[in-house]
């Protein structure tokens, strides 16, 4: 029965062996066996155990020139240059010119720009005056005229080139991508939608780990994907400001989504997600939070760490309650909860003095709760298809309102503060059970469009034709058999009536 490696190694530091069995039996692993993650796990024990002598280098030499395991190639290459990067060019130099593992490429042409002697250099600089790419070749033509190639160090080199080896292979698998460069490297990347260029279907079912290696994004888009889950790599991508997973097949987002922290956007949408990371609250810069159609039942309370962001969408998901506190009520200005399961309009809402949009469409909520007016800054206010009976006097006080929409409830009459909302421009009282409207309706002087498809209404006062910026007045699915003479000027104006 073959010895396991952590077996052996559990043995060497319980002292139950000594140093040299145990480096012979990891060795005879890796020459011998046939179980691929024992020889990974093998070489891991030996670099832990410390060894820094000439069998070793011979060891990992072999091993990067010749293995056939493409992730024993990839860490003996770690291993070279992390325990013997003086002498490593010429294992290095040999694979560089024959490696065909992107994953390897990028982690040689890293050890190339570590070395940093006028070899290496030499080999970089060949290797990134023979780019053939259109787009890639005229911009480093434009980037060395301004930064000789000849005058970059070593690391610089490599970084430029494993941006170019990272698209050349995307470039290579998929079709549809795009990209912007800057000053040699990757700033901004498109993913979206991408399809192999041997099968029609999108298979883009997981991000590779070498996209990490572009730590000079700022922009990645991979949306439109079938991405099931998000390596913890994508920490090393801590310049992105903007992160697009929307539609994929994301259940959760890893810890590491917390190093981000210069990230202003992220959107989510459309996926599977059932919990966020409290790693989330990390993301002090945070501005826009789309995760509209998850199956989210909570926050984590590390929302209120947010005090940067702006907009909370969490449309579609399962959200019956939100933290207590909102923190980021200094700064959010648009609350997006439509289509969740809320019973009551969460009292931690009364605090986004900021707020300009509100939408609440699509829950259980009975009741408009009095503090309402404390909105004083909301300009958009959607409560439909709701169970709401009444309307307290409050809601007259919100003074920037230019669109409330009521549709789907349970509303007979409106209050008469109503009429104090004199920036409002949309109303929408569709299908709720509406038999009239008031006189006072012809006070809303701003008022462009008037919904009142599907109530109970025989009816209008004359007075709705004070309303000189109506637009459109929608009275279908009502008993209204006569319309009010004073609507007549409206429609000589461009009024359209629908009825």
């Amino acid at each position: 029965m073959e010895l396991r490696p952590k077996t052996i190694y559990r043995n060497f530091n319980s002292n139950l062996i000594d140093k040299d069995l145990a480096i012979n039996q990891l060795v005879s692993i890796i020459e011998s066996s046939e179980n691929i993650s024992y020889r990974v796990e093998s070489l891991k024990h030996l670099v832990e155990i410390g060894i820094q002598n000439e069998e070793f280098y011979k060891l990992l030499e072999n091993l990067l020139v010749s293995d056939s395991s493409e992730k024993m190639r990839c860490l003996a290459a770690e291993s070279l240059g992390h325990l013997f990067l003086n002498r490593s060019m010429s294992a290095m130099k040999f694979s560089f010119a024959h490696e065909t593992s992107v994953n390897c490429l990028i982690i040689i042409t890293q050890t190339l720009g570590e070395i940093n002697n006028r070899e290496s250099r030499s080999l970089l600089e060949n290797e990134l005056k023979m780019i053939e790419f259109g787009q890639y070749k005229l911009h480093l033509e434009e980037f060395f005229s301004k930064e000789p190639i000849e005058e970059l160090e070593g690391r610089k080199l490599a970084k430029i080139l494993n941006n170019y080896n990272v698209i050349k292979y995307l470039e290579n698998k998929f079709e549809r991508i795009s990209y912007i460069l800057n000053d040699g490297v990757v700033i901004q990347l498109d993913l979206s939608n991408i399809n192999s260029h041997v099968f029609e279907w999108n298979i883009l079912s997981s991000l590779p780990d070498f996209i990490s290696n572009l730590i000079y994004l700022i922009k990645l888009d991979l949306k439109f994907n079938r991405l099931r889950n998000i390596p913890k790599s994508i920490q090393n991508l801590n310049r992105l400001k903007f992160l697009d997973l929307s539609y994929n097949k994301l259940k959760t987002l890893p810890n590491s989504i917390g190093k981000l922290s210069l990230l202003k956007t992220l959107k989510l949408k459309h996926n599977k997600i059932k919990f966020l990371p409290e790693s989330l609250g990390e993301l002090k810069n945070l501005e826009i939070l789309d995760i509209r159609t998850n199956e989210l039942s909570r926050l984590p309370d590390s929302v209120n760490n947010l005090t940067n962001l702006k907009h909370l969408i969490l449309h579609g998901n399962r959200i019956t309650s939100i933290p207590n506190s909102l923190n980021c009520s200094r700064s959010l200005i648009y609350l997006d909860l439509g289509s969740n399961s809320l019973n009551e309009i969460p009292n931690c809402i009364k605090n986004l003095r900021l707020i300009k949009r509100l939408d609440l469409g699509g829950n259980k909520i009975v009741d408009i709760p009095n503090w309402i007016n404390e909105l004083n800054s909301l300009e958009v206010f959607n409560l439909s298809d709701n169970d709401i009976s009444r309307l307290p006097d409050e809601i007259g006080r919100l003074k920037h309102l230019k669109e409330l929409t009521l549709w789907n409830n349970d509303l007979k009459e409106l209050p008469r503060t109503l009429r104090f909302l004199q920036n409002l421009e949309k109303l929408n009282l569709s299908w709720n059970k509406i038999d009239s409207l008031p006189n006072w309706i012809g006070e809303l002087k701003n008022l462009e469009i008037l919904t009142l498809w599907g109530n109970n209404i025989v009816d209008l006062p004359e007075t709705i034709g004070f309303l000189n910026n109506l637009k459109i007045l929608d009275l279908n699915f009502n008993n209204i058999e006569h319309l009010p003479k004073s609507l007549s000027n409206l429609q000589n104006k461009g009024l359209i009536i629908y009825k």
